[in-house]
């Protein structure tokens, strides 16, 4: 038997050691039956705060309220 890839979560921000990131999870069942989640993808460039990363996120879901609110946060963290 092989590992086995349950599901894909959809994008969100998830944390690592570099930082935080967009990205998918997914569950994987072992050959032995357990099932844990894990890293699946990637979908960006690392952040240094959880809050830059969730603006991020919601900028690439494209709702074009929310994505005002990322450029207007973007260019107030760049001055």
């Amino acid at each position: 038997m092989t590992d086995k890839i349950l599901t894909v979560s959809r994008p969100k921000v998830m944390e690592s050691a570099a930082g935080y990131y967009v990205g998918c999870s997914c569950e994987v069942e072992y050959d032995d039956g357990s099932i844990h989640e894990e890293p699946y993808c990637r979908d960006s460039g690392y952040f240094e705060t959880e809050e830059k990363a969730e603006l991020y996120l919601i900028y690439i879901l494209d709702d074009a309220d929310n994505r005002s609110k990322f450029l207007i946060q973007t260019n107030k963290s760049l001055n």
